[in-house]
């Protein structure tokens, strides 16, 4: 399915809720190609919500950790790679797996210790505490 990604003129900043959540695998990528090459000319700023790391990663300049509901910060980790990269380029770097992993370690304590979350009170092996 193809859908059209609307890029605004020239603007202050960007709000864009999961930007590609709709597409295959594929074209995400290709996608995220084409916002990083298109953006900085047109827009100096562009928050996305995103709920994959590997795509927060790719898109953005920073990382912004959020608790379950209701939403706080946790952790603001900025992003030590050049905003030109490929996706190629930017998983080669043992720096974005050990991102990676650190932002998914946080992510899943908050999930499994914030009482407001679905997964509260479960172990780490998946079996719920009494």
């Amino acid at each position: 399915m193809k859908q059209p990604l609307p890029l605004a003129a020239e603007v202050p900043i960007i709000l864009r809720d999961e930007p590609l959540a709709s597409q295959d695998v594929q074209s995400c990528e290709l996608m995220q190609e084409e916002i990083v090459r298109l953006t900085p000319a047109r827009c100096p700023t562009v928050l996305c919500d995103k709920h994959s790391v590997d795509e927060g990663q790719t898109l953005g300049d920073r990382l912004v950790l959020m608790s379950p509901r209701p939403g706080w910060f946790h952790e603001d980790a900025l992003l030590p790679f050049a905003p030109d990269q490929s996706i190629t380029q930017l998983q080669a770097h043992s720096e974005c797996h050990t991102l990676r992993n650190h932002i998914c370690g946080q992510l899943r304590e908050i999930v499994l210790n914030d009482s407001n979350s679905d997964f509260f009170g479960r172990s780490e092996n998946g079996v719920l505490q009494h």
